[in-house]
């Protein structure tokens, strides 16, 4: 990860005061898991594979980091008495995962915007989420 988990954090927190300083009422969501071997695929485009993963030591060490940072968005948000979207484990109990992300590894395919849109439909507007 590029952002230190403490600026992330940080970051993230004047995020959510700011909106919060004009008038939004603030749901966090977690991170959708990501396919680490698309993952490297993609970004190793056209540079070595072998390098990166020297650097990286085994490829689902990216995989890792990013449920880390899941992770901190989730105490984030308990800690700013904020809403979860729990987005991450509708996509991990998803019949097929791998349709579920796009072929960079880390975005939703369309099918996985899908998910999220219903997901959205069913849990914001149930009254966990209203008032």
């Amino acid at each position: 990860p590029n952002t230190p988990a403490d600026k992330f954090q940080q970051i993230y927190k004047k995020m959510i005061e700011f909106a919060r300083s004009k008038g939004a009422r603030v749901v966090v969501c977690n991170l959708v898991p990501i396919d680490s071997e698309r993952f490297m695929e993609w970004v190793s485009r056209g540079l070595s594979y072998k390098n990166i993963m020297d650097w990286m030591g085994e490829v689902n060490r990216i995989a890792r980091w990013q449920e880390y940072y899941s992770h901190l968005t989730e105490r984030i948000a308990m800690a700013m008495k904020c809403p979860v979207l729990d987005l991450r484990s509708d996509f991990l109990v998803a019949r097929n995962l791998k349709n579920m992300i796009g072929i960079d590894g880390i975005h939703p395919s369309a099918e996985g915007h899908s998910l999220i849109k219903s997901v959205l439909e069913k849990k914001l507007l149930s009254t966990a989420f209203s008032g």
